[in-house]
């Protein structure tokens, strides 16, 4: 008879208060830099199979760190106890932080990332303060910027000075779904000082908006494999940088095949993966939605499409993500309009598209509203869609000689297939908003954020081009960017309303200045000559997140904002 070999276990036992647990000494080595300590040469009790835990910890707290240690997880604990109270998980990365144990402490974020509340937020974030955990201080911070009205104001009303100024004061504060931001958030300033007895500088009143990067994703490779590394470039206006790299989620790379037609989307600090095929034809199609955070590096389940689709817009409006059109099943040519609301975690039907495509159409959002064009059509149209309304708004447009192009605060890249060597030019000063890299490998960016002397030659040309409708103000100010081999003086930029853009007529190429600027590491982008129209999306670079709309708020000589009397009284 074979002798059969068993492997003896060597177990310790922690003592709390009088209640013992015993626990898999080896996994704890393993797992926690505090014990493997407790247990080295250096210290003398390290034989000692019994230890006093001196610190004052929930018994139910402790048993969950010791369930972890020994069952690798115990990720149904964690999930539920959130849902039903905060405080326990949260014990549990105090745990995990005491103890020296970093998968826990990763494990726990992560889960706090995914379920993070308005109600919630700002507890966390100071938790993460005391602990000295960065990551989850970013997360909470861009929370808390993010959905800055949705915050109780009884919390915000307790911040210190610091933490308050570091909401309030970062260029990066959203003040959505409100009439007026900046009497908004005097409001919320003077409630703070009447409560604090304290006084804010008055130039965290004074915002610049959110430092938003174009964006582009590229790989070394030209097939469409779920395996490629992936890499995020940004534009800063002198530079096309690399921000990071990625890989899809597990769940797509298990699959073990290519993916056609899924959209990448962006928002705020996080990227959005949506639809596709695994194989034309196969049938076989990606419902759900990923979220990637460029702050964790961490891929979450966001939500499940309504239906299939490839091929199809994928864009946001505000806190929604809109999936218009594209190609289901049986490569149907779908109509439908899904609006997923990112706070909310809901679907809405939106009003069909009235059109149907097979490759995504150029498509903007501006002012609230998604614009798409149909440049294929005899006659060409903009179909302007109001989330707000649920309408859709037919705009017609004269056919011009040179291409119509609608991707205003997007770039677009034409990479040439038989050049290696990739040179981007652009006019100084001024705001880059399209690549055009054609054979010749030049640039002519021509579109600007000031021209108010133009204002005239604004409404004259798209009054010409696309008419006037002063009862609604509906009028879409749409543009053309000429071909690099087409630069005639009759060449027009056409803009939008409002002054956000304004108009150039080129006269030609010696009135244009531009300088070249060499794109290092060229084959990290060797996926985009494949595709003649690539798009760029927008992007925050977590480096930005602390960045403050005013100098010194810390400091204490300084102009202030004085209690108003009715307040004070």
């Amino acid at each position: 008879m074979r002798e059969q070999k068993t492997q003896t276990v060597e177990t310790v036992t922690l003592l709390l208060e009088t209640k013992q647990f015993k626990i898999d000494k080896e996994k704890l080595i393993n797992k926690s830099r505090y014990f493997a300590a407790l247990f080295s040469t250096s210290y003398s009790d390290y034989r000692l199979s019994e230890h006093i835990i001196n610190y004052e910890i929930p018994l139910t707290s402790f048993q969950d760190f010791i369930d972890w240690i020994n069952n690798d997880e115990c990720e149904n604990v964690i999930i539920t106890s959130y849902k039903d109270n905060l405080e326990r998980p949260l014990i549990l990365l105090e745990l995990s932080v005491l103890f020296a144990v970093d998968d826990l402490t990763k494990y726990i974020t992560h889960i706090l990332e995914e379920n993070l509340s308005p109600e919630d937020v700002l507890n966390i974030w100071l938790l993460a303060q005391e602990l000295g955990l960065s990551v989850l201080q970013d997360l909470c911070l861009a929370f808390c910027l993010d959905r800055f009205t949705e915050l109780p104001l009884c919390w915000i009303n307790k911040l210190s000075r610091q933490n308050f100024l570091k909401l309030v004061g970062n260029i990066n504060l959203r003040i959505a779904n409100v009439n007026n931001a900046e009497s908004y958030l005097l409001d919320i300033v003077q409630g703070w000082m009447k409560v604090n007895q304290d006084t804010i500088p008055l130039d965290i009143l004074k915002k610049t908006g959110p430092k938003v990067f174009p964006s582009i994703v590229s790989c070394d490779s030209s097939d469409s494999s779920i395996n490629n590394e992936f890499y995020i470039h940004c534009w800063d206006g002198d530079d096309l940088f690399e921000l990071t790299t990625f890989r899809y989620p597990k769940d797509i790379i298990e699959n073990k095949n290519t993916i056609i037609g899924m959209q990448i989307s962006a928002r705020g600090y996080n990227l959005y993966l949506s639809g596709g095929e695994f194989g034309i034809g196969s049938g076989r199609f990606n419902k759900k939605i990923w979220r990637y955070s460029l702050i964790s590096k961490n891929w979450f389940l966001e939500t499940t499409m309504p239906c299939s689709r490839r091929h199809m817009i994928a864009a946001f409006v505000q806190n929604t993500l809109l999936l218009v059109g594209g190609v289901g099943h049986y490569r149907y040519k779908l109509r439908s309009v899904d609006i997923y609301n990112l706070h909310k975690g809901t679907w809405l039907k939106g009003k069909d598209v009235p059109m149907e495509f097979v490759t995504v159409p150029e498509h903007y959002v501006f002012e609230k509203k998604l614009i798409i064009c149909d440049r294929y059509a005899e006659i060409p149209f903009a179909y302007v869609y109001n989330s707000e309304l649920n309408e859709w708004d037919t705009v017609k447009m004269k056919p011009r000689p040179s291409p119509l192009l609608v991707q205003v605060h997007h770039l677009c890249l034409e990479m040439p297939k038989r050049k290696n060597k990739l040179v981007s030019r652009y006019l100084g000063r001024f705001k880059l908003d399209r690549i055009n890299l054609e054979s010749s490998l030049q640039t002519y960016i021509a579109i600007c954020d000031n021209f108010e002397h133009c204002q005239e030659i604004v409404e004259k040309i798209t009054a010409e081009n696309f008419g006037t409708n002063e009862e609604n103000d509906r009028n879409m100010y749409l543009y053309f960017i000429p071909s690099c081999n087409n630069l005639r003086e009759d060449n027009v930029l056409i803009c939008l309303k409002d002054q956000k853009c304004m108009v150039i007529r080129l006269k030609g190429k010696k009135n244009l200045q531009y300088y070249s600027i060499p794109i290092r590491n060229p084959s990290k982008f060797r996926s985009l000559s494949f595709y003649t129209r690539t798009v760029f999306f927008n992007l925050m670079n977590p480096a930005n997140l602390h960045a403050q709309s005013a100098r010194n708020l810390d400091c204490t000589i300084c102009t202030h904002i004085t209690l108003r009397e009715s307040n004070v009284q």
